[in-house]
């Protein structure tokens, strides 16, 4: 598509009326809204563990060759962050965050009445993880795989809360390779002078699963039809963990999936024999089980491909949603072998063994409570936004409908008509700006914020005059308004279409303001032009509040 960059004439900053406006802008003064749940606390309205689903973006390949794009199921795990003695439940969403619900409970009995905690950075699209020691240290740390076939880790720095994993708010997260905060970035797990790299969507699980005292690295591919799991040998310590490249001396296969895909390891003794069984979560939503036929002869530098046992079963289940994730444990402590399940509506489920410890089976699953913290808020209809934008996002935000009602101290602008009863207000939750990278016309540099809500607009004519205008005001913030025109034309034409961008940025003060500008379209009159949508950008860590946002044709 062809760029050309729309000339902006400034004819005055006085608003014109003449009879009847149509303001071009759909819902503009933001008085039409409906609820949006909350999830940055980790709990939905009705009381029930829930993280942020995928939004259907992501690709697989199955069987090589058929595209599809499933939502992904969301990874618990069970493991005492704060080291009070309790073991804390842990939620990667796929959507790139995830959250720490601390254990108020008692061994045997775990309770989350505060909610989840968000660990304050980004760990790219459709995460996997594992809760471990990775460094030896006796401190849990976060080992996660992500959509682009790495792995990566985050250290816990014993703080003893869900900031443990983050050296500050967004450092350092996953970039991607195009798209690096220099400073920022995680660096990837090793394997020689090479990171590992499975295709897409890998899947770690950290154990020893040789006997030989040092965790091994076990990964589950998701390249197309991939269906292994790999096991890397330790070739370091369990303080300093060190892997080869090389197959069949530092990397085995540890079990064929023969068909199965997408595949998210684990290892856990299920059948109470002392050695680690391996689970494997697939494609179609099944756990299987692949019991441990190692024996004491059994030489730790030579792994070979466990056989598949059987499909792990919960009441009358056996398939737990597409692209399941779990984690085996001892939810109530009694011994026997329980499960967490990841669903796709981010929702987390626990199934509990029965029977004994060397045949557990378990028990239907039941969702997991916990106490909705954050209340419900209104957003703008009409006004779309992303909770991870471009990839690049990790910061925590909601763009608000909000009225007297909800903040009794706010104003309006000067001469608001009587039906103006809502504004829109931008404000980051947990004061959590994250960082994106700012349009060009902001910069263009990573910044903190940089978030966009937009609208699409109707057609505008060439030729013709309007009046873009907007009340705003803020504290550490800059506002971004970016609009594009497109012009398309007949086949019979044989031109591309060009597009006309407008782009302005003001700073927000305390006091309400109104930008107005006016602009001509180009071109001689009567050729409509169509339009992406209508964006508006937030750049800084405060908060920021827009009223009357208006697009009105001129009679002259």
């Amino acid at each position: 598509m062809k760029k050309v960059f729309l000339l902006l004439f400034v004819l005055g900053c006085a608003s014109t009326a003449f009879g009847a406006e149509r303001n071009i802008v759909p819902n503009g003064g933001f008085e039409n809204s409906y609820f949006m749940q909350n999830l940055f606390d980790g709990v939905d309205a009705q009381g029930r563990v829930r993280v942020f689903t995928s939004d259907l973006n992501d690709v697989i390949y199955r069987e090589g060759t058929t595209e599809t794009r499933p939502l992904f199921a969301c990874q618990p795990q069970f493991i005492d962050v704060n080291e009070d003695g309790l073991k804390d439940l842990v939620v990667a969403s796929p959507s790139g965050w995830a959250f720490v619900y601390f254990n108020k409970g008692e061994k045997g009995a775990p309770s989350f009445p505060d909610g989840g905690y968000p660990i304050k950075t980004w760990l790219g699209r459709v995460p996997r993880i594992h809760a471990v020691d990775y460094d030896g240290d006796n401190h849990p740390d976060l080992l996660f795989g992500t959509k682009d076939g790495q792995l990566y880790w985050l250290p816990n720095h014993n703080r003893k809360n869900a900031d443990t994993f983050i050296l500050s708010p967004g450092k350092p997260r996953f970039c991607w390779p195009n798209l690096i905060q220099q400073g920022f970035e995680l660096k990837p797990i090793m394997a020689g002078s090479e990171p590992i790299c499975v295709g897409t969507y890998a899947a770690p699980f950290y154990a020893d699963f040789n006997g030989d005292g040092k965790p091994d690295l076990i990964v589950g591919e998701g390249q197309y039809s991939a269906n292994s799991v790999r096991i890397y040998l330790n070739q370091g310590s369990a303080g300093q963990p060190r892997f080869g490249n090389q197959q069949g001396k530092d990397w085995f296969y540890l079990a064929y999936g023969d068909g199965r895909e997408q595949l998210v390891p684990a290892l856990y003794d299920w059948d109470g024999d002392g050695k680690p069984d391996l689970l494997v979560g697939d494609y179609d939503g099944h756990i299987n089980l692949y019991l441990n036929s190692r024996t004491a002869n059994s030489r730790p530098d030579e792994i070979e491909p466990l056989a598949w046992s059987k499909l792990i079963t919960a009441g009358d289940q056996d398939s737990f949603g597409p692209l399941v994730a779990f984690c085996p444990c001892d939810w109530n402590d009694d011994g026997i072998p329980d499960l967490l399940i990841g669903t796709t509506t981010g929702m987390v489920q626990v199934a509990l063994g029965r029977g004994t410890r060397t045949d557990p089976r378990l028990g239907t699953p039941t969702y997991i409570a916990s106490r909705d913290r954050e209340t419900d808020r209104r957003t703008p209809a009409g006004w779309d936004h992303d909770v991870v934008f471009a990839d690049t996002s990790n910061g925590i935000y909601y763009p608000e409908s909000i009225s007297k009602e909800e903040d009794p101290s706010l104003t309006f602008p000067p001469g608001a008509e009587a039906d103006d009863k809502r504004v829109l207000r931008f404000a980051y939750a947990d004061n959590y700006a994250g960082y994106t990278r700012a349009p060009k016309f902001m910069s263009g540099a990573f910044m903190e914020g940089g978030f966009n809500v937009r609208s699409v607009l109707s057609t505008v004519e060439r030729g013709k005059n309007y009046e873009i205008s907007f009340w705003y005001k803020g504290d550490r913030m800059r506002i971004g308004l970016e609009m594009d025109f497109t012009e398309k034309f007949l086949p019979r034409e044989n031109r591309p279409a060009v597009n006309y961008p407008v782009s302005v940025a003001v700073s927000a003060g305390p006091n309400w303001n109104k930008f107005s500008k006016k602009i001509k379209m180009p071109g001689s009159k009567g050729k409509k032009l169509t339009s992406a949508p209508i964006r508006f950008y937030f750049v800084g860590d405060g908060v920021a509040y827009l009223d009357d946002v208006k697009l009105i044709e001129l009679p002259y």
